[in-house]
């Protein structure tokens, strides 16, 4: 009976010398492969208290601490090129985005983008999340080819993991289609943009009767895009058709008044679509 005392506080010992040259990252053989349940509760409690910050109070610079934090615990239990750390790491991108640090969103997103080329399946819907979150960050620093480029991988992920009919196709399509339009692709643009309504008009129908008001105002607002493209490429009867369908729908959803962002853009279409085209280069 001593001699059991006597080991069970030498192994007390061990773990408590142990954690104080180590106080976050002990572990053991009853351990192995998991976290020490005090790093454990730490970082649910940072997670938790991130997320709140993120994305309820919106504290954006405490939350992009606090998340800073976290990735700080995984790299050093885990490895900074372990898959694990891949959810920190958006959270984090997202926390930078929210504070416009473009250069280190982006620098962040590379490196999930990384982890899960090197871990997942290569048509894994998340690798194009990542992706789609990657170009827009590119995008929105001014990279137009790489834009274009990333959200058409992730329009391909998306294509062979859900099929080309699947509703959440909608958003990169029109993503896409903005995209290429920037960089001058305005026939390009149009089709993107018109596969992306259709879509949304189908899964609409489909779902009938009540449809949800959001999915309905994400169509009218892809519509919209698809108007100033018809437009763009000097098809003004198809331009008016779409942006009045999209004004009503608009209206109806989101009202008359300042509220509704978008009416000033059905005007500004259907005003030009009263106006003579411009020129072509060869015309000028």
């Amino acid at each position: 009976m001593h001699r059991l005392v006597a080991v069970q506080r030498l192994q007390r010992r061990a773990v408590a010398c142990a954690l104080w040259r180590a106080p976050r990252f002990f572990t053991t053989e009853n351990f192995a492969g998991r976290l020490h349940p005090a790093l454990e509760g730490e970082l649910n409690a940072l997670r938790e208290r991130g997320r709140e910050e993120l994305y309820t109070s919106r504290q954006f610079s405490e939350a992009r601490d606090t998340w800073e934090r976290v990735l700080e615990l995984e790299e050093r239990y885990y490895g900074d090129d372990n898959i694990s750390i891949a959810s920190t790491l958006l959270h984090l991108s997202n926390a930078c985005a929210a504070v416009f640090d473009l250069p280190a969103q982006k620098e962040l997103l590379q490196r999930v983008l990384l982890l899960q080329e090197n871990n997942l399946p290569p048509e894994d819907p998340m690798i194009a999340v990542t992706l789609t979150n990657l170009g827009n960050c590119v995008g929105a620093m001014g990279d137009g080819e790489n834009h274009a480029a990333l959200l058409q991988r992730a329009l391909v992920i998306k294509e062979r993991s859900l099929g080309k009919e699947h509703p959440e196709l909608a958003v990169t399509l029109a993503s896409l289609g903005t995209a290429v339009g920037a960089l001058g692709e305005l026939a390009r643009q149009r089709e993107l943009l018109e596969r992306a309504y259709s879509i949304s008009s189908k899964h609409l129908q489909e779902h009938g009767g009540a449809p949800d008001p959001n999915q309905e105002v994400q169509a009218a607002v892809t519509e919209l895009y698809l108007a100033k493209a018809c437009l763009e490429v000097q098809d003004p009867a198809m331009a008016r058709q779409h942006a009045t369908h999209a004004g009503e729908v608009l209206r109806q959803r989101l009202g008359d008044g300042e509220e509704n962002p978008y009416l000033e853009n059905v005007r500004l279409i259907i005003e030009g679509c009263d106006s003579p085209p411009s020129p072509t280069p060869q015309q000028q």
